[in-house]
């Protein structure tokens, strides 16, 4: 028993943690927006990008979760029908600070000042994308 806890003990303290390949590498220029995800995100329109890149410059750095998600991987993930992930006119993200509630009213408030349709869930993670559909805004604030 006392030599199994020297191994881990020893383990605990040599770990180093293992990030993503993709979560290292800087998004549309942007050193602040980072993919953590395997989707595809070439295909974002423009508009997203923009206001994504100014909620980094706002909020600092910014891991996208995820990006254009073809209907089969949209209902394995739980996505609505009819997402705009489906079409790739959509990006969830997260935010640092996102725990806190005053946090995630000060992104709901920015992305209303953009224009750009936005859901800020109760878990902080956020999604916008550049539907015309009616907004779902803030679902727990």
């Amino acid at each position: 028993m006392k030599n199994f806890f020297l191994f881990s003990l020893s383990t605990l303290l040599f770990f180093q943690p293992v990030f993503h390949s993709s979560a290292q590498a800087a998004v549309w220029g942007h050193s602040k927006i980072v993919a953590d995800t395997d989707d595809e995100l070439d295909c974002i329109p423009q508009k997203v990008r923009s206001t994504l890149k100014k909620v980094a410059d706002q909020f600092g750095r910014v891991e996208i979760k995820s990006g254009l998600r073809p209907p089969k991987e949209n209902r394995k993930r739980g996505g609505a029908k009819g997402s705009a992930h489906i079409e790739c006119r959509a990006i969830d993200f997260v935010y640092p600070g996102r725990e806190s509630r005053t946090k995630q009213k000060q992104m709901a408030s920015f992305l209303k000042k953009m224009g750009i349709r936005y859901n800020v869930y109760c878990s902080g993670r956020a999604h916008i994308d550049d539907t015309n559909r009616p907004n779902n805004y803030d679902t727990c604030l």
